[in-house]
């Protein structure tokens, strides 16, 4: 007769605890593999149940989408401005915010000719009616040379600010923020300080360049989009204009006013814009990116007068088109292909090429120097009064754009 080993049986219990907690683990595994499987099902079942939605709703949009383009395209131009009045009135008053770039540039190199100007930035001792007084040819070129790098910035950095924080709040936004840098401009005790002024300025007046037209374009149908987008041109030269006639009017004043007041009306021209800004209407290509549809209706029902709709004409149908736009073009694009980048990739490749070489001939053929009009005139020997006088002259009528 064995004696029994109580270490046997021990080793025995626990070999027996171990194969009861395996045979636990192995239906708890086999229920997250199931739950797994279950779950990739549902999925999957959620999947095709949202793509036959995107499909059927495809399915509404387009005969709506269809009867939209139609209308769109048989409008003539007036018929358009009398059914878009409110869209038309938008775009116009906020393209006035390049009414500033083009007033602050003519300042610019007007004060370059100014004897105030001079003598305080200058030649603090010099006489302003006896000594001839002049700022030196590197910092004239770094203060003509400044906004434009600023301008440049603002262009790059005003497509991501559109896209994400929308164009209403980027163009209120840069209202605010080039009223606060023309007080450095304003209170500049020396050319550095005035040259970091103008390049903070030179931000916003870039984001004004490309969100006005973008903006126009969006709101507006293809009848009057060309008119509504060469709008801001216009604006341009109505400021350079304004800038030229208010340095005209204070030829004859020697004093800081000429230079005070100049720089001061700046602060006239964002505050009613933005007001007017508080009312305009977001774009509806921008919300339905955003994929925030029921605004993007109630933007547009607010930028046509109803009282003159288009016979066939819906909002439902406007609606319709933008969403099937935006939804070919990502699908082209298999959602990307949006970045700086691909704009030299491709068939993109292209249209920045044309796009590119029509901004350049407008420069080439002497755009950029008609801003030193004033001062090659009067270092001709050219007086003062008449300089001005050619120098609007020029801007009504030689201005490229």
């Amino acid at each position: 007769m064995g004696i029994s080993n109580p270490f046997s049986r021990k080793e025995k219990n626990n070999s027996d605890e171990a194969l009861e907690q395996t045979l636990e683990v192995v239906p708890t595994a086999a229920t997250a593999n199931t739950a797994t499987a279950n779950n990739a099902t549902t999925g999957q079942q959620i999947d095709d149940a949202l793509r036959a939605q995107d499909a059927l709703e495809r399915e509404e949009r387009v005969p709506l989408a269809r009867i939209a383009t139609v209308v769109e395209k048989e409008m003539t131009a007036w018929r358009c401005v009398k059914a878009f009045r409110p869209a038309v009135l938008q775009a116009i008053i906020l393209s006035c915010a390049c009414i500033m770039e083009g007033f602050d540039l003519v300042l610019i190199t007007g004060f370059l000719t100014n004897p105030v100007f001079r003598k305080k930035f200058s030649c603090p001792d010099a006489n302003i009616l006896g000594e001839v007084c002049e700022i030196p040819a590197s910092w004239q070129s770094a203060l003509v040379v400044g906004p434009t790098v600023g301008q440049m910035l603002g262009v790059l950095i005003s497509g991501w600010m559109v896209e994400r924080f929308g164009y209403k709040k980027t163009f209120m936004g840069s209202l605010v923020a080039l009223s606060v840098f023309i007080f450095i401009v304003y209170f500049a005790q020396s050319l550095a300080m005035f040259l970091v002024g103008l390049l903070f300025c030179g931000l916003p007046w870039g984001v004004f360049q490309t969100l006005t037209t973008n903006y126009a374009s969006d709101v507006c149908p293809t009848p009057i989009r060309a008119y509504v987008t060469a709008w801001s041109n216009v604006c341009w030269i109505i400021g350079q204009c304004l800038g030229a006639v208010v340095q005209r009017a204070l030829i004859n004043n020697y004093t800081m006013l000429s230079v005070q007041i100049p720089l001061g009306l700046q602060w006239v021209f964002p505050v009613p814009i933005f007001i007017f800004a508080l009312w305009a209407q977001e774009s509806p290509w921008w919300l339905v990116r955003k994929g925030r549809y029921e605004e993007a209706r109630h933007s547009l029902s607010k930028l046509v007068a109803h009282n003159h709709t288009p016979e066939g004409y819906t909002v439902d149908g406007h609606l319709a088109m933008i969403q099937l736009t935006n939804a070919d073009e990502l699908k082209d694009t298999n959602g990307s292909g949006t970045g700086y980048l691909d704009c030299f990739k491709g068939v993109n490749r292209r249209r920045t090429e044309i796009s590119t070489f029509t901004w350049v001939i407008q420069n080439a053929s002497g755009s950029a120097l008609m801003q030193w009009s004033p001062y090659f005139f009067q270092r001709a020997g050219m007086p003062p009064e008449q300089a001005w006088n050619f120098v609007i002259v020029q801007v009504n009528h030689c201005h490229p754009n």
